[in-house]
């Protein structure tokens, strides 16, 4: 991050958070056992990977740090609260021109797209009949939720609370680990659809009696962490196919970044990373341009990168 502005990287410091106790900070995950299985109790350990001296593990409520992003962007640049529904090309001004559903148009030299999984933009680089820009539904699905340390740690103790865990089981896993400068306990239970399809939204509020039905042999940590788990999201996982062709249209100059050209399940932050690389080269190549006639080979070198 702060490769591609020092800024972002100060923002993004001031909103992280590593661990609660500091002989676990060199700690990836602590797994260890969901559920008693081949004569092990719940709560075994599995392992417990460290990281090197050069590497360092923290996390972040995602909305804190786009507070904080958007506190980095001059007010008379940004517009929020848009939604996209058509890209063209006016050659004779040499702009790309977008149009927005609240009839509201604007105009670029080019295009980034960053709008995520669910891009609007990746249909006009691929085609809209295309199947590849649309997401596949990937069979799995996660109840996402936030529980307040001090109810965390009175449930699992305080080892468990403030520090990184991942409770491993059958047909299930169950992240924990702390955000909000250590004041909430940031919980993820990954399970596996039995018939492989998602009906409805992609997020929905979570049922207790479906949480309860994806885990029934997790044990009593588990359990409670799940009690606890109140105004909770249940998401369906999507990903992208790894056949798309390009993430570019020099038609329309638009260049896909992030998620909109390559999302990916939400394991080990993968999705989050690659965003931030795309952006960190794009930067790069944008900083030797000259004029807007260099965009079309700066997105297309970006784009094959």
């Amino acid at each position: 991050m702060s490769l591609i502005h020092p800024a972002i990287g100060e923002a993004y410091a001031k909103i992280s958070t590593s661990v609660g106790w500091k002989s676990k900070e060199d700690t990836y995950f602590d797994f260890i056992l969901a559920h008693d299985l081949h004569g092990l109790p719940a709560g075994t350990p599995i392992i417990s990977p460290k990281l090197n001296a050069s590497e360092r593990h923290s996390t972040a409520h995602r909305a804190h740090f786009v507070d904080e992003l958007i506190r980095l962007i001059p007010d008379d640049i940004a517009e929020f609260g848009k939604r996209l529904t058509d890209i063209s090309r006016d050659e004779g001004k040499g702009k790309t021109i977008l149009k927005f559903a609240d009839g509201s148009t604007s105009e670029a030299d080019a295009v980034i797209g960053c709008d995520g999984i669910r891009s609007v933009c990746r249909e006009f680089v691929l085609g809209k009949d295309s199947p590849l820009s649309q997401p596949t539904f990937t069979g799995k699905h996660a109840y996402r939720g936030l529980i307040p340390m001090e109810k965390a740690i009175a449930a699992i103790g305080e080892e468990k609370a403030q520090n990184r865990f991942m409770f491993l089981g059958k047909g299930g896993h169950v992240l924990t680990f702390p955000v909000a400068n250590g004041k909430v306990m940031n919980v993820v239970a990954f399970s596996t659809t039995k018939n492989g399809i998602w009906e409805g939204d992609w997020i929905k509020r979570m049922e207790r009696e479906a949480i309860v039905a994806d885990f029934p042999e997790f044990g009593q940590e588990c359990q409670k962490i799940f009690s606890l788990m109140e105004n909770t999201d249940h998401w369906g996982i999507f990903d992208l196919s790894p056949e798309i062709p390009t993430y570019f249209s020099g038609k329309l100059r638009l260049l896909l970044l992030g998620d909109s050209a390559h999302a990916c399940a939400p394991h080990q932050g993968a999705g989050a990373g690659q965003a931030l690389e795309d952006a960190y080269i794009l930067s790069q190549v944008l900083s030797i341009c000259n004029s807007s006639s260099d965009l079309h080979a700066a997105f297309s070198g970006s784009a094959e990168t």
